[in-house]
């Protein structure tokens, strides 16, 4: 190598405080350090040693960073440093530390992790081309880079600056400095390694975060032994080369992103094809690595190749995947990287307490009511839930076929309109689901006797006092008691009963009234054109009242009819929902009542998390 290359980190042993509290680098290192003591069994054996330990380390580098927080986004920075506090056991405190990192400064550094699949050669390929400078030759940074997958090296760490090279004997993590135009200009920084596909049989969470914060072993000074440090970034891109690599990825794709409007993880593949197909996802794309090198090869060869090396620059699906990793931004606004990373943070916080809450909750469930007796219920609620389908439909046919409710016919309508109101009312009293509301209630006390009921959940009564009256049309039957237990067949029957039958009844008063004035005034034009005109004979001036007087009554015909059998399908219908929504109802509290569970929730843990992202939506 060129005698202007030299190597750029120091060697020999680290001094602890340094370590911790000085070069913003050294954080992850840090944070591994934090995450270790939180994770091992000095927490469970040893909790004042955990907590003081935890608490030292916390204090410590918020008065060592605080004051470089600029002031727009000091109340976010103390929001997520107080959810490191509260929610230690829950956060990843390395991620943490990187977004309290990047608010740091107005212009924060963002690490970017290229991570291959099974192995560097890929990642080592597709990191050159991002930041190859066309206008020039290569450089030696590229041909280092290019040798550096033969190596054996966990990591290596690229960031702006002068040239230089690691040797891969040093014992921090290799770093070399290049002077990249798109590191210069994007303020970020690159980490190159690999992720194992034979983490498949992991938990989706260890997936994860094996992809948002890869692990770096980095060997000692002797080289004899290696330490594992967790390093994460903002972003990831996950490469591999072939239909192997893409076929190996997708075994650890589903747990990576989750549902994420805005991916933190991008996965692209070099296929060779030409040109590289597109996918049109924000999380997966294809790249052709060969077209690519080779359009960068010949342009900087010579200028003339400026079209073609446009042409397959652009086939190559390298330039999309360069946008995707710096988003644009205005400098007055907190950078969008910086932004997902912290609620990515939170997010994922807000999921392991959680998860936590929900296991400690499963532990605590002591007594409960037994299977064999739910099993009993069930029976009797399947057995109450057909008689009383069976009910409704033999009820209403009987009530509908019935010679009161058939007497309504439309040209009895002149003298027995006022019958409507009344026979529809006493329909929906007697005839409309009254022995499943007294067995419901019945079934009721079963449930209280049998515990699924507690005292302070309502005993199943019926409502009478028309509280559903102003239910909207098709909501009756979605309509619950103020307890647990379900009233929705009073309720139902009051919505009936306070809006379907007022409306039948007026229906049937406008068309007498209809009816009664289309005759009327047709037999005075009849009369008058009788009377007005000579002409005119007695025949054919009744011709025009017997036409007004045929069409009202058809039109008060079809329109009766079709009311009438309107509103007995409404009935119907109306009584199978209520039944549904009882019986669905019923079986929840079956399922779920009589059941023992004191939930433990981690109030500060919550209302932290809670506050965090109020003050990270308040931030532009």
């Amino acid at each position: 190598m060129p005698s202007k290359l030299r190597a750029s980190l120091l060697k020999g042993p680290l001094d602890l405080a340094d370590f911790l509290l000085s070069c913003p680098a050294c954080s992850p290192a840090r944070q591994s350090l934090r995450s270790t003591v939180n994770s091992s069994p000095l927490r469970r054996k040893f909790p004042r040693f955990h907590r003081r330990l935890t608490s030292t380390v916390s204090a410590s580098v918020a008065s060592h960073e605080n004051q470089f927080v600029p002031a727009r986004y000091k109340e976010l920075y103390e929001a997520l440093g107080r959810v490191g506090k509260v929610a230690a056991e829950h956060v990843d405190l390395a991620r943490l530390q990187l977004a309290l990192r990047g608010l740091e400064s107005e212009r924060p550094v963002v690490r970017i992790a290229v991570l291959g699949v099974d192995d560097t050669a890929t990642a080592v390929r597709l990191v050159r081309l991002i930041l190859a400078d066309p206008l020039s030759s290569k450089a030696d940074w590229e041909k280092h880079l290019e040798e550096y997958h033969l190596r054996d090296s966990q990591g290596l760490l690229i960031r702006y600056g002068e040239p230089s090279e690691t040797p891969v004997t040093d014992s921090s993590l290799p770093t070399i400095s290049i002077p990249s135009i798109t590191l210069r200009n994007a303020s970020i920084e690159i980490l190159i390694s690999s992720i194992s596909t034979r983490t498949s049989h992991l938990l989706p969470d260890a997936i994860s975060n094996a992809v948002e914060t890869p692990t770096i072993s980095i060997g000692s000074s002797d080289g004899a032994h290696h330490t594992t440090v967790r390093y994460p970034v903002h972003k990831t891109i996950v490469c591999g080369n072939g239909i192997d690599d893409l076929l190996a990825y997708t075994k650890i794709a589903k747990n990576i992103n989750g549902n994420a409007d805005k991916p933190i993880v991008h996965a692209t593949f070099n296929l060779n094809a030409k040109p590289a197909p597109k996918t049109g996802s924000q999380s997966f794309s294809f790249v052709d690595l060969e077209q690519a090198e080779l359009a960068l090869a010949r342009f900087r060869e010579s200028a003339q190749h400026a079209t073609g090396y446009e042409r397959g620059w652009t086939r190559s699906g390298i330039q999309p995947l360069i946008e995707w990793m710096v988003e644009q931004y205005q400098d007055s606004a907190l950078r969008p990287e910086v932004r997902g990373l912290a609620q990515s943070v939170l997010d994922s916080t807000e999921r392991n307490l959680a998860r936590d809450e929900n296991a400690t909750l499963q532990k605590r469930e002591a007594e409960s009511v037994s299977e064999n007796v739910r099993a009993a219920l069930e029976t009797e609620v399947s057995s109450w839930a057909e008689s009383a389908h069976t009910e409704l439909r033999q009820s209403l046919n009987d009530a509908f076929s019935h010679h009161k409710w058939r007497n309504l016919v439309w040209w009895k309508l002149f003298w027995r309109v006022d019958d409507v109101g009344m026979l529809s009312a006493s329909i929906l009293d007697k005839q409309w689901l009254p022995q499943a509301e007294r067995k419901a209630i019945w079934l009721g006390g079963k449930f209280q006797q049998a515990g699924l009921l507690n005292q302070n959940e309502s005993f199943p009564t019926q409502t009478t006092d028309g509280a559903t009256s102003n239910l909207k049309e098709g909501e009756a039957s979605k309509a619950l008691s103020t307890g647990k237990w379900p009233a929705t067949i009073s309720q139902t029957r009051d919505h009936l009963l306070n809006t379907k039958v007022p409306s039948l009844h007026a229906l049937a008063q406008t068309l007498v009234l209809s009816s009664v004035s289309t005759t009327t005034l047709t037999s005075a034009l009849s009369v008058l054109t009788y009377v007005a005109t000579s002409a005119t004979t007695l025949e054919e001036a009744g011709t025009i009242a017997a036409v007004g007087i045929i069409y009202s009554l058809r039109r008060q015909q079809k329109r009766w009819d079709a009311a009438r059998r309107y509103w007995e399908s409404e009935v119907r219908e109306e009584g199978r929902k209520a039944l549904k929504d009882s019986e669905d109802a019923i079986r929840t509290l079956l399922r779920d009542g009589g059941r023992a569970t004191e939930p433990v929730i981690d109030t500060e843990a919550r209302k932290g998390i809670d506050r965090a992202k109020v003050a990270l939506e308040s931030v532009k």
